[in-house]
């Protein structure tokens, strides 16, 4: 909470000299760096205008002492500054919008006068300034008093000191708080992003974490150092960046099966070959001979323990890549030996132990398919049955479905499975990424079986797909029961979807189309979630910094239906017959014919009875996606 008073009391105090008679303008003045804003003004006897996003924060502005208050969320701010004024300006402005308002608080500027700009977007967006402006003798100050401590700590304590003693002196109000328990902190950003609030938002710590009502991660250690963890497939490519995770998790005693006869892995090469090697964890390592893909094998293995066997991972695996064609039952039964009945082995021979995880590396193609990989897709499915077999008999077991990895395992090795992946709009992950969200699950997700880690670029999941009801779709999205059969977007829909989204997240109930939505005044919270909005709904990237700037409903629209250079084509013809044009074009997605013996697709959305298809609902294509099945689920970027 000392931040924003110092922010405030550097910019104003320390930087423009504000006294008694000059003129201030606090943009957003209801926040938090604002009302200490309003505070440091008043005491220095200066005259203050302020803007703020709602007409109750202007009414409580005009009480806290503000000459006259304004729109924060539109441009007409300045005509009104300038007019309460008498045409004058003002001799200092404390900015945090950005886009067109920064220009206009310069031009509001009397001579000498100081900007102060506490907004970040424009400054790491290395947006340009014009500088006829400055003619004026004016000052431009950039104020980052994060970066302030590291670069100038003297400074930095005197300017706490200061605060703290004009706190103490009661020059400084202390800041209205708005307090939310952490299980609800989707409310208290929820409520950030409208703007509404006022001071500060605290999210308050429960008495204990038994009944804290959300799910805690972290990174502390969770696996028992005094017990033994059994990898299969350690030994490879993966499992050699699966080991590091499992020592800085705690295990300290891993046991690995290695069915090469010659023994030419110890554990010396395994520290040489790994992260351990930059580790300071001490881990003991038992290298089994055997193969798990054999019964009696994994039988001894188990048996000859000497420590409690804790947790269990399987990554062992091996790829016979075939077309349905050319499958042999060799070939079959090749892929099925390690993955599938490897994992069998392990059930059964588990049976009578108390297991903290069971978790079962599997693969995105037992869901999503891959044309040359059945066999493989087939073992991985069986995985996935077995994790939802030993969930039901009251057993840990997590299933933990992975794109391909790009930088090691199997699918590194082969640049064909990798070109293919890409091309099918699901390009690789990073194993940094894969152990991320195998963390995250074996923390935080222990009532379910299944975690699918992937990433989607514009795969071609439209209603007409023949997998789509196999692939699915986000269900959480009702426009999934509002889709029309012609899988079409239109110009007029795409528009009142993101109006609609901006209207909830600014508040505001009227919007231009062609206005920027810039001028409605979005933070940078809300900025990345109609970001995110537009990339899950209409599966087209948009940067924050266009947000911020240039764009607005119409301009995004046309991008997502038209493309980003025939947007751009667009948007230099001026003549109004063009744009009525425009307004009804609509991009033509190459269909492949359904099968005479698929259902409709109102078939399969029962909760869409009822509701009439309208030409502007939007077949949403998603990057991360739930799968149908309740006991999936999809880890998102």
């Amino acid at each position: 909470v000392l931040s924003v008073h110092v922010t405030a009391y550097y910019s104003l105090i320390h930087l423009a000299r504000l006294r008694r008679g000059q003129r201030v303008l606090i943009h957003s003045a209801m926040g938090g760096v604002g009302q200490a804003a309003i505070a440091l003004a008043r005491h220095a006897g200066a005259e203050i205008y302020a803007t703020a996003g709602s007409e109750t924060k202007r009414e409580r502005l005009l009480a806290l002492g503000a000459r006259a208050a304004f729109d924060s969320h539109s441009f007409d701010w300045y005509d009104g500054l300038m007019e309460a004024t008498g045409g004058e300006g003002v001799d200092v402005v404390l900015n945090s919008l950005a886009g067109r308002h920064i220009e206009l608080c310069l031009k509001a500027l009397r001579p000498g006068g100081w900007h102060c700009e506490i907004g970040k977007v424009d400054i790491y967006a290395d947006n340009d300034l014009g500088l006829r402006m400055f003619r004026k003798n004016l000052r431009f100050a950039a104020i980052d008093v994060d970066r302030l401590m590291l670069d100038d700590p003297v400074l930095s304590h005197e300017l706490s000191r200061t605060c703290l003693d004009l706190l103490d002196r009661g020059v400084l109000p202390p800041l209205p708080v708005t307090a939310f328990p952490y299980r609800d902190y989707a409310r208290a950003l929820r409520l950030m992003t409208t703007g509404r609030h006022q001071g500060k938002l605290v999210l308050t710590a429960p008495k204990s974490s038994a009944d804290a009502g959300f799910t805690v991660a972290d990174v502390r250690p969770f696996l028992d150092p005094d017990a033994t963890w059994l990898v299969t497939g350690g030994l490879g490519g993966f499992g050699l960046r699966l080991l590091p995770y499992l020592a800085a998790a705690g295990a300290r005693h891993l046991t690995l099966m290695d069915r090469d006869p010659e023994r030419r892995r110890d554990a010396d090469w395994i520290v040489q070959s790994s992260a351990l090697v930059y580790m300071d964890e001490e881990v003991e390592f038992d290298i089994v001979p055997g193969d798990v893909a054999v019964e009696e094998d994994v039988s001894r293995c188990i048996a000859g323990l000497t420590r409690p066997l804790k947790g269990v991972f399987h990554l062992a695996g091996t790829l016979d890549d075939r077309l349905l064609a050319d499958m042999s039952p060799e070939s079959v039964s090749k892929v099925f030996a390690p993955k599938a009945s490897g994992a069998l082995h392990l059930h059964r021979a588990t049976a009578g132990c108390a297991l903290d995880h069971f978790v079962l590396f599997s693969s995105t193609t037992s869901v999503l398919g891959n044309a040359g990989q059945i066999n493989y897709g087939a073992a991985n499915a069986f995985l996935d049955g077995l994790a939802a077999h030993r969930r039901r008999q009251g057993l840990p077991c997590l299933s933990y479905s992975l794109a391909a990895v790009a930088d090691i395992g199997m699918a590194a090795r082969s640049l064909h499975v990798l070109r293919m992946m890409r091309a099918g709009g699901m390009p690789p992950v990073s194993s940094d990424f894969a152990i991320a969200n195998l963390d995250y699950a074996m923390r935080s997700m222990s009532d379910r079986d299944h975690l699918t880690t992937a990433l989607f670029e514009r795969p071609a999941w439209t209603v007409e797909f023949p997998d789509y009801m196999r692939i699915g779709r986000l269900m959480r999205n009702q426009d999934a029961f509002r889709v029309g059969t012609s899988g079409e977007l239109t110009l007029d829909g795409v528009v009142a979807q993101i109006a609609a989204k901006v209207a909830e997240l600014c508040g505001h109930e009227e919007t231009n189309a062609e206005e920027p939505l810039s001028s409605f005044g979005l933070t940078s919270i809300s900025v990345a979630e109609l970001g995110t909005f537009i990339q899950t709904q209409f599966n087209y990237r948009v940067s924050a910094l266009e947000l911020m700037t240039t764009a607005s409903a119409l301009s995004l629209a046309q991008g997502i239906i038209h493309g980003k250079s025939d947007a751009e084509e667009d948007a230099s013809e001026t003549t109004a017959s063009d744009s009525e044009d425009a307004s009804g074009d609509v991009r033509r997605r190459a269909r492949r014919v359904p099968s005479a013996f698929a259902n409709a697709p109102e078939d399969h959305f029962p909760h869409g009875t009822g509701v009439d298809p309208v030409e502007s609902s939007v077949p949403a294509i998603h990057r991360g996606v739930f799968m149908p099945r309740t006991d999936k689920r999809t880890r998102f970027v």
